[in-house]
């Protein structure tokens, strides 16, 4: 285990969460088939919107998601000159500053929840507030 030096809370190791789970599963291997589609509902019903509607500048899942995400995104997936939709964006991106200049990207167009959040993003040349569940 690995302890988080501003928490203190212990971090399992790179890939123990994956080793921990089957390679392959069949209904006998998982522990989830008995709960039914009720056993995955949201703890809050009501409409994204009503979430989203007042700012919060707050990453929505922790900082090791974050990056994995961004790098992926950001040093995999991008070519040089692309023209990006950023989906799920906010007062961050899921790009890189230093991608974007590197990679020399045309036009970072940011799909996002909170108008303040998205005029808060600098690497988006342009951004749109929609709900994608809708």
């Amino acid at each position: 285990s690995i302890k988080d030096p501003k928490t203190g809370i212990l971090l399992p190791e790179a890939g123990e969460i994956e080793g921990a789970f089957p390679a392959t599963w069949d209904d006998d291997d998982n522990p989830f088939i008995s709960m039914g589609k009720e056993g995955f509902s949201r703890l809050d019903s009501a409409d994204d919107s009503v979430f989203y509607t007042d700012p919060r500048f707050v990453e929505h899942v922790d900082e090791n998601a974050v990056k994995a995400m961004t790098s992926y995104i950001s040093d995999r997936f991008l070519e040089r000159g692309d023209t990006v939709l950023d989906l799920c964006s906010s007062w961050t991106s899921h790009i890189t500053a230093q991608s974007k200049d590197r990679l020399e990207l045309k036009r970072i167009a940011g799909l996002g929840m909170n108008s303040k959040e998205l005029s808060s993003n600098p690497l988006l040349t342009d951004w749109a507030v929609l709900d994608l569940n809708k």
